[in-house]
């Protein structure tokens, strides 16, 4: 456990180089002035580390493993994170990341990046709060068969470079998807903020999801047999649902007062939406590419 504060003025605080690590911060603040460097740095070939219990800011990132040869195994639980000059949890080469009430605010870049590589990983990303940050709020490359549940994502997304507040994208290799995204909120409030949660990874599970305030959509769906269910999207820029793929079936959302359509189908892929209940929507309820898609028991007002 974590004796003490650390304050550094340059370089890295601590540095984690070897596997089977349990850090407890003790409720401890690890700080840096510089711009550069992390806060915990996780040397290669480490894995099986833990960290918990405390609050790192300033610095160029709070938590950070480069992509390498060994492939990691993390779980990081209760670690504040503020003020990072880059993204404030970044993890490359996953195996296996668990990330769990955590909360980052003011990030120059991404509040949480983890990455398989070429590979799929695994991995929960649960009661997280994510405020403030410049680029996406939680960017998960090649996530299989996760969770990702009852995070909030604020305010984030002011580079103007298709920002996301939750991103679910393919790996290179690997069999990625399958994952389930449910009762998280995604807001924003003023600027910023390109989609609320974009999905180019297939077969996940979007559920009980509130996103609202985007610039753009609300929830793109760029891969196909996705389910999206029981969300409400509210007040986006653009449409609420923007859907590019095929398979999917999206059912008993709240879809209202959207600046585009409802529901929106752009390509020809075959999908279906049943029991959506559609108000106040700019240009219409359902819109685009309709052809081929077949909607039941919606209720338009």
């Amino acid at each position: 456990m974590l004796a003490q504060d650390i304050a550094v003025r340059d370089g890295d605080a601590i540095t984690i180089e070897s596997s089977d690590v349990s850090l407890d911060l003790g409720g401890h603040i690890v700080s840096s002035s510089a711009k550069s460097g992390a806060m915990i740095r996780i040397a290669e070939g480490s894995t099986r580390v833990s960290i918990r219990n405390g609050r790192l800011e300033g610095g160029g990132s709070g938590i950070a493993h480069a992509a390498g040869s060994v492939r990691i195994r993390l779980s990081v639980e209760a670690v504040d994170v503020v003020r990072a000059k880059e993204t404030a949890i970044d993890i490359g080469a996953a195996e296996h990341v668990d990330v769990v009430d955590c909360h980052i605010r003011s990030a120059g870049a991404a509040g949480i990046r983890v990455s398989g590589e070429s590979e799929a990983f695994g991995g929960r990303f649960v009661g997280n709060t994510v405020e403030g940050v410049f680029r996406d709020g939680v960017d998960l490359v090649g996530l299989a068969s996760g969770e990702v549940r009852n995070n909030v994502v604020a305010d984030f997304g002011k580079s103007g470079k298709s920002d996301r507040g939750i991103l679910l994208s393919r790996s290179a290799h690997g069999s990625t998807g399958g994952n389930v995204v449910e009762g998280n909120v995604v807001h924003v409030s003023g600027m910023g903020g390109d989609d609320g949660i974009a999905l180019e990874s297939g077969s996940n599970t979007v559920a009980s999801n509130a996103v609202s305030g985007m610039n753009y959509d609300g929830i793109v769906v760029r891969s196909s047999g996705n389910r999206i269910s029981e969300n409400t999207v509210t007040g986006n820029g653009r449409h609420g649902i923007h859907v590019i793929g095929e398979q999917n079936r999206i059912e008993k959302n709240r879809i209202e007062a959207n600046g585009g359509s409802g529901i929106y189908f752009e390509g020809d892929g075959a999908n279906s939406y049943a029991s959506n209940r559609f108000s106040g929507n700019s240009q219409s309820s359902v819109g685009g590419k309709t052809g081929l898609s077949i909607g039941t028991n919606n209720d338009v007002r």
